[in-house]
This record gives structure tokens, C-alpha cells and sequence, in this order.
């Protein structure tokens, strides 16, 4: 067997495992979940489609075989060499250069049908729109498309946000993002009673990609503002560990830390942060597994202050505020509060359908 029909070997092994493998995690038992694989086709002239395919399979052309690969094996691919050729990376990490046996895709977008031929298009990523209605949503900034000064809240209370820094990027986790410097971005989004959780439960997550940050203490990925001392905030630590911090008066702080410190940064992780008020309890969860746990020791929470995302803001905004303000350096998507604690499947079951 000579090297070439050897990886050809190997690679058609890792797909049918990976295959079973994704078709398996479609069928967990109890989710109950509608979902649909969309593309986000970038154009050579900076437009983009976002859309249904037609086809669920994309055949590529390499120098060992012709491959159909499943789209849902798909994470991105990147149009190369003028767009002559083309380089697939897979959900699983593998990449394959080649070029797509196509003339052109066929999507169905919001407005219509359309049809784009292969000499237009600059990049695909795939992702999935998930359809589940989860109970008590009060906000969900999936930052899907590039809005200027403004980022879409998607839930029906439309808690959109102010964008005082950071850029759009169109590689996101599950198709756009949006990325900080760590300098001075961030983006608010202005309270009000649905953002208001007193003594309640509520819970955070987002999906990030972060740089690390020897020199700053924290990185804000979502919290309050800094206001009399509450605050509220999900954050990632200066060695890379995930924290969530529930604090009223102090000392009657609430923090719970997940100590492993080979999380890896620069890859996307999905983190929440639960505050269980009935039972007393605050969660971290990275990745849909519960890491860290606590007992829960604050009470009454201020949240008349507004929210942020990428920073946490001193008391006012005011710029000469004596508060280090924790800015996010990376990406940050999917960001989503709920106004009561998800449980463990919950949690589990939001990882699954944004991975």
C-alpha cells in the first residue's frame, strides 16, 4: 500500500467515525430540538448571503481522491490562490485542500432563492440555527450581522446594545462575532426591569476566544456596571480560569472559580454562569459540563445600572473612576441571559446546538 492509499485509508475511517459520531450527538435523547445547518456565503465584492443550501453534501477534488463531504462536517471553508483553489477544515479540526466540484451553491435566504456561482464567492461557514424556545430569555445577542453602532438583542425584548468599541467579524462561533482589543471596546446595553434580578435567579453564557492577559487581573466577557457596590460579572482571570462573581455589600460576595488551568485560550470555549437563589447556589459551566460550584451569599443584587459586554464599566462611566475596568481581548458571540437558572441539560443541550 503505497502512502497516498494510505491516507486516503485513514482519512475515510476519521470521516465515518466522525460521521456516526455527529449523526449519534443529533439524536440525544429528551432534547427535543429543531435545528437547520445554514451558510454564510462571503462574495468577493464584501456582500454576504446567509441561507438554507439546497444540497447536504459538497464535493471536493484533492490530488488523492474525490471526496462528498457532508456539510454538517463543514466548520468553514476558505477560497485560496484567487478563489482557484479552496481549503476545508472540518468540525473535527482536519483540513483538505482542493477545489469544490461545483458551479455555484443554491440558497434559500430570507428574501428568496438565489444562486451563486463559485467564481463569486470568497468564503463559506457553516452554522447552525437553533430553534428551541428556552423559557425566561431576556436577552440574545447572536451579533449575526454587522449592524454599524448597534448589536441586535434577537429575544422579544429587544435589549439592543451600544457599540462604544470593537469590529464585527464575520468568523464567528456560529456565524458572526465580535471582537476587543482589550484597550477600550465594549458594548452596553441599557438595564431595565426584565435585566433587573434583585434576589433572583438568572443565568449568563456566551461562546469566547480569548487572548490571555498577564498584565490585567480580569476580562470581563458580561457583567453589570459598577454601581454601590453590586456587581455582576462572568470573566476569565489572568491565568485562564473561568469565574462568576455575584456581589452585593461586600464582604457579601459570591464567587466560584474553575481552577483547571489547562483550558486552552484563543479557541472557543461556551461558559455560563448560573445563580440559583431557590437553592443557594452559583455555577460556572464550561463547555456544557458544571466545573465549579458554591454557595451562594449575597442577596439583593442592584442591577439598576446597565450591562456590558466586553468590560465592566465604572460607576457612571465616568473615565477618572478609581475601578479597573476588566476590558475582553478577543471574541465574544452568542451572548444570552435568562431571567432564572438553567439547569444542567439546559446548559448542556445550548452547548450542543451552537457547537
Amino acid at each position: 500500500m503505497n502512502f497516498r492509499m494510505f491516507l486516503c485509508f485513514v482519512l475515510i475511517v476519521n470521516w465515518f467515525v466522525f460521521y456516526v459520531y455527529g449523526v449519534e450527538a443529533e439524536k440525544t435523547p429528551g432534547s427535543g430540538v429543531a435545528n437547520q445547518l445554514k451558510l454564510a456565503v462571503d462574495l468577493c465584492d464584501g456582500s454576504r448571503i446567509v441561507g438554507l443550501p439546497s444540497v447536504d453534501n459538497i464535493g471536493l477534488k484533492t490530488e488523492f481522491a474525490d471526496i462528498n463531504l457532508p456539510i454538517k462536517l463543514i466548520d468553514r471553508i476558505e477560497f485560496i490562490e484567487g478563489g482557484k483553489n479552496q481549503r476545508v477544515i472540518l468540525k473535527n479540526g482536519d483540513k483538505l485542500m482542493g477545489s469544490v466540484q461545483s458551479k455555484g451553491l443554491e440558497l434559500q435566504a430570507l428574501w428568496g432563492k438565489c444562486f451563486i456561482e463559485i467564481g463569486h464567492i470568497s468564503g463559506i461557514t457553516v452554522f447552525k440555527e437553533f430553534r428551541k424556545e428556552f423559557k425566561d430569555l431576556q436577552l440574545h445577542l447572536s451579533f449575526e450581522r454587522d449592524e454599524g453602532g448597534r448589536v441586535i438583542d434577537s429575544s422579544k425584548f429587544k435589549n439592543h446594545g451600544i457599540v462604544e468599541g470593537g469590529r464585527w467579524i464575520s468568523d464567528g462561533k456560529c456565524g458572526g462575532a465580535f471582537e476587543f482589543d482589550g484597550i477600550d471596546d465594549y458594548v452596553r446595553i441599557r438595564t431595565n426591569e426584565g435585566l433587573r434580578f434583585g434576589s433572583n435567579s438568572f443565568t449568563i453564557c456566551a461562546w469566547v476566544r480569548w487572548k490571555t492577559q498577564k498584565q490585567q487581573k480580569y476580562q470581563t466577557i458580561v457583567g453589570t456596571n459598577w454601581g454601590a457596590q453590586y456587581l455582576v460579572e462572568l470573566r476569565i482571570t489572568q491565568d485562564d480560569k473561568i469565574e462568576f462573581l455575584v456581589l452585593t455589600r461586600w464582604p457579601d460576595a459570591s464567587c466560584v472559580t474553575f481552577e483547571q488551568s489547562s483550558i486552552e485560550s484563543d479557541r472557543w470555549h461556551h461558559v455560563a454562569g448560573v445563580r440559583d437563589a431557590e437553592k443557594r447556589r452559583v455555577m460556572v459551566y464550561v463547555d456544557g459540563k458544571k466545573v465549579a460550584e458554591g454557595e451562594d451569599h449575597s442577596g439583593e443584587v442592584d442591577t439598576t445600572v446597565d450591562w456590558s459586554v466586553g468590560t465592566m464599566i465604572g460607576s457612571n462611566n465616568e473615565p477618572d473612576h478609581n475601578v479597573d475596568r476588566h476590558f475582553f481581548h478577543g471574541a465574544i458571540d452568542e451572548v444570552m441571559i435568562f431571567r432564572r437558572a438553567l439547569d444542567a441539560t439546559e446548559v448542556y443541550e445550548l452547548y450542543e446546538l451552537q457547537k
